[in-house]
């Protein structure tokens, strides 16, 4: 009977890297599959029954990441034929439904594209901002299901930090849950395009709450302001690409909720001139809210 230092269960892009960096440190190697063909989920199939001649690869995303590794070049992969064709948008996806996703290169490309949030993805919060060294802690009561954490701030270069790989996916397991969240020092409510608070915030350790009473996906990004500097210096310098000084400083708030969606965050104010913008773009024209007027300056004593 032959016998081996390793067997690597599945042909997939993993398993063959795996089993190639064993063989190439001198390890005797067997890779099974049962499937009639190699590269697991980098491998091209029809998903889509109501379109069998449309071919997708559910793995063309670790591509991407793998292209902000060395691997493919400590692996020699270029020696074995891998080559990588530049795509202006690069991966894609069709639904069921037929909803189509598609990621672009160009993040200012992206942002262009029109239409709403797919009905299949739901925007349930999270820590929004926080700079480096900071803490932004959030409250959300999420149910069982599939999620993703995603960063949509944008490098020096430009791109969302996503495109460099900072996405991951996180299961939540266990049974549905009816629990509140912890009572809140003050609301702010969401809506195209304004930001509505229930009544003063004063200085001190504070649980705000942030809900969603609009019609499209908002989020609370809330920064102090330098002496001075105003909420609408803060969006022209986002729309100058970052040029300069920032006229304020992130400090919390809370990232996308879809229509409907409440979370809050806990934070620690001391008194200054503050202010609330979003981001996001606008499901008609693409453009931030912030520039159809969702931005707000206000005072804490």
């Amino acid at each position: 009977m032959e016998t081996f230092d390793y067997v690597v269960v599945g042909a997939g892009h993993n398993g063959l890297c795996a089993a190639a960096t064993l063989a190439e440190r001198g390890r005797s190697v067997v890779v099974v599959e049962q499937l009639p063909v190699l590269g697991g989920l980098s491998a091209s199939h029809a998903y889509v029954a109501g379109a069998p001649e449309h071919k997708l690869s559910i793995g063309a995303m670790d591509d991407l990441f793998m292209a902000q590794t060395p691997l493919a070049k400590q692996m020699r992969l270029a020696d074995f034929g891998y080559r990588t064709v530049p795509l202006a948008h690069p991966y894609g996806w069709m639904n069921e439904d037929g909803d189509t996703l598609l990621l672009w290169c160009d993040f200012a490309k992206a942002l262009e594209a029109d239409g709403p949030t797919p009905a299949w993805m739901v925007f349930v919060g999270g820590p929004n901002a926080p700079t480096p060294g900071g803490v932004v802690n959030t409250t959300m009561n999420l149910q069982p299901g599939h999620y993703v954490l995603v960063c949509f701030i944008p490098a020096k270069d430009g791109q969302p930090h996503l495109a460099k790989g900072m996405i991951r996916d996180m299961a939540v397991v266990g049974t549905a849950s009816s629990a509140s969240l912890p009572p809140s020092d003050a609301t702010i409510t969401l809506a195209e395009y304004s930001y509505a608070i229930s009544g003063p915030i004063t200085a001190g350790s504070r649980v705000i709450a942030v809900h969603n009473g609009g019609t499209q996906v908002h989020e609370a990004i809330l920064v102090r302001l330098e002496p001075g500097k105003s909420v609408g210096d803060v969006l022209a310098w986002i729309g100058s690409g970052l040029v300069g000084a920032p006229p304020g400083i992130p400090i919390g708030g809370v990232s996308s909720l879809s229509p409907g969606g409440t979370a809050e965050f806990q934070i620690t104010l001391t008194p200054g001139v503050y202010g609330l913008i979003c981001v996001i773009p606008d499901d008609k024209d693409g453009k931030p809210h912030a520039v159809h007027g969702m931005l707000k300056q206000f005072t804490i004593t």
